[in-house]
């Protein structure tokens, strides 16, 4: 924007919410006010394994223009181009030899440009049939995405799998089962010269979950109908990055659970029902488990000490019947000494012991 009286430039303020200013005492005659507009520029970046096919293209994007770029494509590959502009997936537009068009008016951000170049190899469809394997990247199958197989023979595929998902391997509508080693063979029936594809679900696996009664929270320990204190146990790979979570908070990993994550609940159900309710609050979240120490510490106090042994023993005589800021669930977990998923008169003397330098008699 731009101000001028008569022939003298005037002082045009940009305030920064699209508003301007023209200071009074600048203001000495009639006043023609000028404005320019420009279209804004993006930055725009290549990835994949087919990014160095791509000649010459620009780095940036500019709103309103047409963004054109082409791929080198070698002969006996396929390519794929797909483009994000941060979450929003932007329309590509293929216009042949190597070409790609992204519209002007799509470009309101910078852009990533995903180029996959993969292996379509040349067969007689007489002799061989080509196998095309889609939701999964070349990475997570033995020898890529693209497959040549003799027809008329059954012909084997291994996915390099992540614990963490559950696969579902289908042709069409058509399901194959995993073989005993975790592999998966298309029958030779299904191989005839026409193209086949291969369609993998991969879904976050569902882990295993257990309850085991922790603690009796009733003074009477034969009354029927009380509360009790769950020990919950999952086991299972939480998805890269994330942990599991117990109703929302962070479960704990324990050297005492074989490797399961662990957390406590309080209820008044049967065990078939906590566990049903277990089972429901159990989740993912981004972050690490939190690591269990089993060194006598039971108070937080950062020492072991007869104090430790006393509360353990407390906690068996169940005066503690909610968790509490000073009482929290990891006080509790940490009071299971001996791994015998329960709060027994024997973790206490394991801390006695452990102070005393000594195991404890059987």
């Amino acid at each position: 924007m731009t101000a001028r009286i008569g022939d003298k430039d005037v002082t045009v303020i940009d305030n920064g919410d699209g508003s301007y200013t023209v200071k009074a005492e600048d203001i000495a005659g009639d006043m023609v006010i000028s404005g320019r507009r420009t279209p804004k520029t993006y930055g725009v970046t290549f990835e994949g394994n087919g990014k160095d096919d791509v000649e010459n293209p620009a780095s940036q994007a500019t709103y309103g223009v047409d963004y054109t770029f082409t791929v080198k494509e070698e002969a006996n590959y396929r390519y794929t181009v797909t483009a994000k502009m941060g979450e929003t997936a932007l329309k590509v537009t293929s216009g042949g030899n190597g070409g790609y068009t992204i519209s002007g008016n799509q470009i309101e951000g910078d852009i990533v440009i995903t180029v996959t170049k993969d292996s379509t190899p040349i067969v007689d469809p007489s002799k061989e049939t080509v196998i095309t394997i889609e939701g999964v990247s070349a990475e997570e199958v033995e020898g890529g995405r693209i497959h040549t197989a003799p027809n008329g023979v059954d012909y084997t595929i291994r996915l390099i799998k992540d614990a963490a998902y559950d696969y579902v391997f289908k042709i069409g509508e058509t399901v194959i089962a995993p073989n005993a080693d975790g592999s998966y063979t298309i029958p030779g029936s299904m191989l005839t010269g026409e193209p086949v594809t291969v369609t993998i679900e991969k879904t976050v696996a569902a882990p295993q979950v257990e309850v085991t009664e922790y603690l009796k929270l009733d003074t009477l320990q034969a009354q029927e109908g009380g509360r009790s204190m769950w020990l919950v146990l999952v086991t299972g790979k939480p998805v890269d990055g994330s942990a599991y979570a117990f109703d929302g908070s962070l479960m704990y990993a324990s050297e005492k659970y074989e490797g399961a994550y662990c957390y406590l609940m309080i209820s008044g159900k049967t065990l078939a029902e906590a566990q049903e309710d277990a089972r429901a609050l159990v989740s993912q979240k981004a972050g690490e488990a939190p690591q269990l120490t089993y060194d006598g510490d039971v108070n937080g106090t950062k020492v072991s000490d007869v104090n430790d042994a006393q509360l353990v023993y407390d906690m068996y005589l169940a005066k503690y019947g909610e968790f509490t800021q000073q009482l929290p669930v990891e006080a509790f977990l940490k009071a299971d000494m001996d791994g015998s998923r329960n709060i027994t008169v024997k973790d206490a003397a394991e801390i006695v012991a452990k102070i005393h330098g000594e195991f404890p008699a059987e």
